[in-house]
């Protein structure tokens, strides 16, 4: 197995846990908070917009309002609905997947050329990816359970 498999295999365990929270809330908890950081939709959007950026080859064709029309700055009650983020989670799981598998040991430890504040190599940026995007799933798991639900097993 490979630096790259592993990784890969890792987020492959994320994005399932990812799926199964945001499969655990309901429709009336989706757009429910206090501000809009403690809103479902808002959590799991942002996480999914960066992630999908950061696994990207070339971030000048990325547009963050091009998929939904709205961004992670826009009222909550406009992000995409639980339906379409699950499909959304799918999506972004295969390119982070695919991302990590075009990678060697080499590519690994190169210098980040795109994203430099997430550190000095492309294996820096990946583990910054995966600790936003874990960040993001344990405001979502908090969430689950303040609205009563166990949470999502562990992967």
């Amino acid at each position: 197995m490979s630096f790259s498999d592993g990784l890969a295999a890792q987020a492959e365990r994320q994005w399932a846990m990812f799926r199964a929270t945001v499969e655990r809330l309901t429709d009336d908890q989706w757009y429910a908070g206090d501000n809009p950081g403690q809103v479902p939709a808002w959590q799991a959007f942002h996480a999914l917009l960066w992630a999908e950026y950061y696994v990207q080859a070339d971030p000048k064709n990325f547009n963050p309002r091009g998929r939904f029309g709205v961004s992670d700055r826009d009222a909550p009650s406009s992000l995409p609905s639980r339906t379409a983020v699950l499909a959304y989670i799918d999506e972004v799981a295969a390119q982070t997947d695919t991302f990590l598998r075009s990678l060697d040991s080499e590519a690994l430890l190169a210098p980040e050329p795109l994203f430099p504040w997430t550190g000095a190599t492309v294996l820096e940026r990946v583990v910054y990816t995966l600790r936003h995007t874990t960040y993001h799933l344990g405001e979502l798991s908090a969430t689950l359970r303040l609205h009563g639900a166990e949470s999502t097993e562990w992967q």
